[in-house]
């Protein structure tokens, strides 16, 4: 039952909207109940209750949303902003990003090397191991397309998911980052994860 058909407007969840596959994710947030809005400016971040960042290139990611935007983003998300990102949306969300780059948006303390799976000829599909109590449709495969591949995992991050033994999937509190991309298959369990923080988000709280 969707928050719409009880009567309650349904949460309203923010996709990035400056790179990267924006209208998968507008889909899939849409599929599990989200009110899905494109944020392209700090003034769009600033009307939703919880933030999804696509993959593409992290480095276009830093320089196409401009460093306003990146810094209020970071605010939020410090300040309890739920967040999913994806692929290089998981490196906008690392504190470490091997090479020594400064973080983009932070929230996760990973370490994240670029392109660790190798280049766009490299790219695979592969079975995934989600942990327990993220329950979904049985098991799918995850799409690594130049996928960062994630060292090394901090206290207080959870693995969410793994493929052929890597943690693919990470966790700390209602921020999660993956390196595959859940919007290109019919795996929704995450997106449904991000709108279920999203409903429960108030501002100024780490619901």
């Amino acid at each position: 039952m969707t928050d719409r058909s009880r009567g309650a407007a349904p949460p309203l969840v923010g996709v990035l909207a400056v790179h990267g596959a924006v209208s998968e994710h507008v889909d899939a947030v849409r599929a599990v109940g989200g009110d899905p809005r494109r944020v392209g400016s700090v003034v769009e971040l600033d009307a939703v209750q919880a933030v999804v960042i696509p993959g593409g290139e992290s480095t276009t990611i830093r320089l196409a949303a401009g460093e306003d935007l990146l810094a209020a983003l970071a605010r939020r998300v410090r300040d309890g902003l739920p967040a999913l990102g994806t692929c290089a949306g998981l490196i906008a969300l690392a504190d470490h990003i091997a090479g020594g780059e400064e973080p983009i948006v932070g929230g996760l303390d990973v370490t994240v090397e670029r392109n660790g799976y190798g280049r766009q000829v490299a790219s695979f599909e592969a079975p995934l191991e989600y942990a327990p109590g993220w329950d979904g449709d049985p098991e799918p495969d995850g799409v690594f397309i130049r996928a960062p591949r994630i060292t090394h995992v901090g206290d207080g991050v959870d693995v969410v998911a793994r493929c052929r033994g890597d943690i693919v999937a990470v966790r700390r509190g209602d921020i999660v980052g993956t390196a595959y991309h859940p919007e290109l298959t019919g795996d929704r369990r995450l997106h449904a994860w991000i709108v279920g923080r999203a409903r429960a988000y108030h501002p100024g709280t780490h619901a």
